[in-house]
C-alpha cells in the first residue's frame, strides 16, 4: 500500500528532474551557438532587455501562478473535481495587464530603448518581445492550475517544448539568412523566444481545454502527478520567460 502511495511522488520527481536536466543541456548548447552566431556585442545588446523583461513579468505574471496553484489545490482537496474558477479569475487579471504591457512596449519601444536602455538598436527587439508578455502570462496561469491539481507533466512538457521550438526557430531562420548571403541580427534570438512562448502557451491551452488532460483527475494520469504543489513550484522557474531575463537563452 505504501509503495502505491509513493509511486506518484517518485514518478513526479523523475519527470521534473529529467525535464530540468534536458532543458538545461539544450540551453547550454544554445548559448554556445548564440555567442558564436552573434558575437559578444550582439549578446550584450540582448542582455539589455533583461530589466524590461523582469519588470514586465513582475507586473503581469509573478504571483498569479502561485495564487492559482494554491487556490486550485485547496478546492481540489474539498471536492473530487478540480475547479477552473481560480484559473479564470487569475487570467481575468493577468491577461489584461499583459496586453497593456504588450501595447506599452510595442508603441513606446523607441522611447524605452533610447531613454531607459540607452541603446536605440533594442527598439525592434522590444517590439518583437512585447508579444511574448501575454503569451507568458497565459501559460504561467495555466501552469499554476496544473500544479494545483498535482499534474506537473504538462508544465514540464511545455517547458521542454518551448526550449526546443525556440532553438529550432533560431536555427532555421538564421540558417536561411546565412544561405541567402545575409547576416542574422540578434533580433532572431528574440523572435525564437517569442515563438517558443507561443508553442508553450498552445500546449498548455490544449491540455486545459475540454477533452484535455486537465479535465481528468483521480487515478488517471497518475504517472504525471507531482509530489506536491510546493515541490512542483520549486522544481522549475516560474516560466521560461522569467528565466530568459537572467540568461541570453
Amino acid at each position: 500500500m505504501k509503495a502505491k502511495q509513493r509511486h506518484p511522488l517518485i514518478v513526479g520527481a523523475f519527470v521534473l528532474t529529467a525535464t530540468g536536466i534536458v532543458t538545461r543541456i539544450i540551453g547550454f548548447l544554445y548559448r554556445i551557438y548564440l555567442s558564436r552566431l552573434f558575437g559578444e556585442e550582439g549578446m550584450g545588446i540582448y542582455q539589455l532587455l533583461s530589466p524590461v523583461l523582469s519588470l514586465s513579468f513582475s507586473l503581469t505574471a509573478a504571483g498569479y501562478q502561485t495564487a492559482i496553484s494554491k487556490l486550485v489545490a485547496e478546492r481540489t482537496a474539498t471536492s473530487r473535481k478540480p475547479s477552473l474558477q481560480p484559473l479564470v479569475l487569475g487570467l481575468s487579471t493577468s491577461l489584461p495587464l499583459s496586453l497593456a504591457c504588450n501595447a506599452v512596449l510595442f508603441f513606446f519601444a523607441d522611447a524605452i530603448s533610447a531613454g531607459l536602455l540607452q541603446e536605440p538598436r533594442t527598439a525592434s527587439m522590444l517590439r518583437i518581445l512585447s508579444f511574448s508578455v501575454p503569451l507568458s502570462a497565459v501559460h504561467s496561469c495555466i501552469n499554476g492550475y496544473f500544479y494545483g491539481i498535482k499534474k506537473a507533466g504538462i508544465p514540464a512538457g511545455a517547458q521542454l517544448l518551448e526550449q526546443i521550438v525556440r532553438v529550432g526557430c533560431v536555427y532555421i531562420v538564421s540558417s536561411r539568412i546565412l544561405a541567402a548571403g545575409g547576416t542574422p541580427s540578434i533580433s532572431v534570438a528574440v523572435l525564437g523566444l517569442t515563438v517558443g512562448e507561443l508553442a508553450s502557451m498552445l500546449l498548455t491551452m490544449a491540455a486545459v481545454c475540454p477533452g484535455g488532460t486537465g479535465k481528468r483527475s483521480g487515478r488517471r494520469g497518475r504517472s504525471w502527478t507531482a509530489p506536491s504543489t510546493w515541490w512542483a513550484w520549486r522544481a522549475r522557474p516560474t516560466s521560461s520567460f522569467a528565466s530568459a531575463t537572467a540568461r541570453p537563452c
